[in-house]
């Protein structure tokens, strides 16, 4: 027996800001609060986040003035 599926809404947050600015405190109290109120919370690291944990960062200090620019 097939049931029917209930479709249920789908909510998308995106914080923005510079680096220091609290996002990753912000969505980690955003994450906790939600949880706390009945919501399945996925959260989605920020590209550098990706980058770093890769190991693709590239230290920038190493690098000569040519190789920079």
């Amino acid at each position: 027996m097939i049931t029917k599926r209930t479709e249920l809404p789908l909510y998308r947050i995106c914080l923005t800001g510079g680096p220091c600015g609290g996002k990753t405190t912000a969505m980690s109290k955003l994450k906790d609060y939600l949880t706390g109120k009945g919501f399945k919370v996925f959260m989605v690291p920020e590209i550098p986040t990706i980058t770093m944990v890769g190991g693709g960062m590239i230290v920038m200090g190493k690098l000569t003035r040519e190789e920079v620019c």
